[in-house]
């Protein structure tokens, strides 16, 4: 389910860009909830408009809850010792696996690898500042740490601005050692 709604959220780094998400979404309720009241008043019950109406304004409302739950159970910036991280993390076929004496065991698919620049085998890693880990075998990489419904995640650090970030809740610590 988490994967679900962090692919289905609105992300954007273009100004204005959740105003403008806000107000169509709010276009669209107005419309629906519009089209609804003249069909009751009406009474007619059984035009299809009145359906359609109800529809687009339910995956209206639901889609902007699913944003909101998204945005309440991430946290972008937690605050987390390196023995919290300590174990392997998965995303789908592809793994990452952080022992304790700082060295790390890479299983990477091919988009990963291409990605992280780095290429699957061991390394190491540290962490660095508050968030961020740096993993290292052929070149360094960045991968940033939060959290998603107390879980800590790790995810690739390369979109800049978090308005940037394309969603993607990455590798998730599935083996704590």
């Amino acid at each position: 389910m988490d994967d679900f709604l962090s692919l289905i959220q609105f992300r954007t780094a273009m100004p204005f860009g959740y105003l403008f998400f806000f107000l169509f979404w709010l276009y669209v309720g107005v419309w629906s909830i519009k089209k609804i009241y003249k069909c009751l008043r009406a009474k007619e019950f059984t035009k299809p408009k009145l359906y359609i109406a109800a529809t687009i304004l339910l995956l209206n409302l639901s889609y902007m809850y699913s944003n909101v739950l998204f945005t309440e159970a991430l946290n972008f910036n937690p605050f987390f010792k390196e023995a919290d991280v300590v174990g392997k993390w998965i995303d789908g076929e592809s793994s990452i696996e952080l022992l304790a004496n700082g060295q790390v065991t890479l299983k990477l698919n091919k988009d990963y690898e291409e990605r992280l620049h780095l290429i699957s085998g061991s390394g190491s890693w540290y962490k660095e500042y508050d968030f961020n880990i740096i993993i290292s075998n052929s070149s360094h990489t960045v991968m940033r740490v939060i959290k998603y419904n107390q879980e800590y995640r790790m995810i690739v650090d390369d979109y800049g601005d978090p308005d940037a970030w394309d969603g993607s809740l990455g590798f998730k610590l599935t083996l704590k050692q």
